[in-house]
């Protein structure tokens, strides 16, 4: 019997494409819509309007009560622990949903609630991360632990350049994202405690490039770096981008991976992304 299962939600998206401990993990669905419709649109990212101003932007709706409280009975059959790894609860309603569920379903395993503050990418590298340990038969409270003491140590940075989608939580007004998207313009921002928080706007993509290896230039040492690229890809010379991580981080894997449907639904389908993690040299 597995002493640890991992949870999480359907806004992972993971930096590698094998692990140990892979078949530990269980992901609980968000529900992307049609406005008005009440059929899941999946992956199809090529669908989503850029703008609101072209037609109704998807409806993203959390994993609910029930549904994670359905995957914590089928992990407690076979678990008496588990991590539950859930995005930022700043960017969507999933963990108070996790949360309320874990009350409803006490006793049959013991569930460890951590918050992540990330999503995409950094949510994956983390569950990534418990997976690997409880594989190792490392004990549920020191996963627990360990996850906690990462989160600090993933950093983001999105080019968000739907700004309509972004009148949803309120990170912009409509008339101004309407503009925005008229002129083209490029905001970045920056993951902040598990928060999006406007930093520049840059001019084109080649100067998003340039943004994103100063972003790199700030850190000493990394265990990771994964890029979110929009679908179609924005990034043309993203090349450049990759040989300069490989020259400051020669030994540092290096990852590219098209945008999640979640986090498209969220943010726009041209959004593209740069996660940088720390190992801070206690897994």
């Amino acid at each position: 019997m597995a002493q640890t299962s991992i949870l999480t939600d359907s806004s992972v998206q993971f930096t590698k494409h094998s692990m140990n401990g892979r078949n530990l993990i269980e992901v609980v669905p968000f529900h992307v819509q049609e406005m008005g419709s009440e059929q899941d649109v999946g992956n199809k990212i090529l669908q989503y309007p850029v703008s609101s101003t072209q037609k109704p932007l998807p409806v993203v709706e959390p994993p609910t009560v029930a549904e994670y409280a359905q995957a914590i009975r089928n992990l407690g059959q076979y678990s008496q622990d588990i991590i539950a790894l859930s995005v930022s609860s700043q960017l969507s309603e999933a963990y108070q949903n996790l949360h309320e569920a874990v009350k409803q379903t006490q006793g049959r395993a013991r569930v460890h609630e951590v918050d992540t503050q990330t999503i995409g990418l950094g949510l994956g590298y983390l569950v990534q991360q418990a997976a690997e340990l409880a594989n190792r038969g490392v004990s549920a409270d020191q996963i627990e632990y360990l996850m906690r003491g990462q989160v600090p140590h993933i950093y983001a940075q999105f080019c968000l350049p739907c700004l309509t989608y972004l009148t949803r939580p309120a990170l912009i007004g409509y008339p101004q994202a309407v503009v925005g998207e008229m002129l083209n313009i490029l905001p970045v921002f920056s993951f902040e405690e598990g928060k999006l928080i406007s930093i520049e706007k840059v001019k084109n993509y080649r100067a998003l490039l340039d943004y994103f290896q100063e972003f790199l230039d700030e850190f000493n040492e990394l265990d990771a770096i994964a890029v979110m690229q929009s679908v179609p890809s924005l990034l043309q010379d993203a090349r450049a981008l990759k040989e300069h991580a490989n020259s400051n981080f020669p030994r540092v894997p290096f990852s590219e991976h098209s945008l999640n449907p979640v986090i498209a639904a969220m943010f726009g389908p041209r959004s593209v992304g740069i996660f940088a993690m720390e190992n801070p040299g206690t897994i």
